[in-house]
């Protein structure tokens, strides 16, 4: 059974992965994957009782895990749009916590879903086994519907980010302060229904006076003209059969 956990690459996801685990009192190790000793030192910790964590870019996720297939632990990458493949061990798995990560806020994993995968029954039991038993949210998934979650979490999450920071740049720090309690409101009206039936705003009244308004606004910044433009045609489209 899985009693060590090993973390590969000292990144957002890495950190707060070992802080986690070091909290919940299980053997814990963590570095980088660009540290030569610290990798070598790894691969010493590591044995068939040890859970490998590899917290590193996609690209490099099949090299990482080749370098640990002689420890006979299992292997398991934090991706969620990366298959289970990529990691060449009868030992692959996946552990992939739905959530964004920061260097400042710690997580409460407890309230995260966390979706693993493996072709190995004995390791989703062990995996479960560890997990569950430090009251993770365990999800089992497969290569579909793990990148499913994450294209959708991209659409709620990141891109969701890139139209608040397009808000703040029109506005500015003082002004955008005002947008808060909208902001707070809109997001915590997601939780209580479906986010179709939440949906206002003159795309979705066709008032083609005030979206002309909002587009000259925006004449100097054509990429954000465009942004606005697509929106608003898919808030049309997402409504036509309603």
């Amino acid at each position: 059974m899985i009693n060590k956990i090993c973390i590969l690459g000292r990144g957002k996801l890495g950190n707060q992965w070992y802080q986690f685990f070091k909290s919940a009192g299980i053997h814990s190790c963590i570095t980088s994957t660009q540290n030569t000793i610290g990798l070598h030192n790894a691969i010493s910790f590591c044995n068939n009782n040890t859970l490998v964590l590899i917290c590193t870019p996609s690209q490099v996720i099949a090299d990482i895990a080749s370098k640990f297939e002689s420890t006979e632990a299992i292997i398991a990458h934090c991706s969620g749009a990366d298959d289970l493949e990529i990691i060449n061990s009868t030992n692959a798995a996946v552990v992939y916590p739905l959530q964004s990560f920061s260097q400042q806020t710690p997580i409460d994993f407890t309230k995260v879903p966390v979706f693993i995968q493996s072709n190995n029954a004995e390791i989703l039991i062990q995996l479960k086994i560890l997990l569950m038993g430090i009251s993770l949210q365990t999800i089992e998934s497969n290569n579909y519907s793990r990148l499913q979650l994450h294209h959708a979490a991209v659409w709620a999450n990141n891109f969701s980010t890139a139209l608040l920071s397009q808000a703040y740049t029109l506005l500015g720090k003082e002004m955008y302060t005002h947008l808060l309690p909208l902001i707070k409101e809109t997001f915590t009206m997601q939780r209580i229904q479906n986010p179709m039936q939440n949906q206002t705003g003159p795309a979705l009244r066709n008032d083609l006076s005030t979206i002309n308004k909002h587009q000259q606004l925006l004449q100097k910044m054509p990429k954000a003209l465009e942004a606005y433009n697509a929106l608003s045609q898919l808030i049309v489209e997402q409504h036509k059969d309603i």
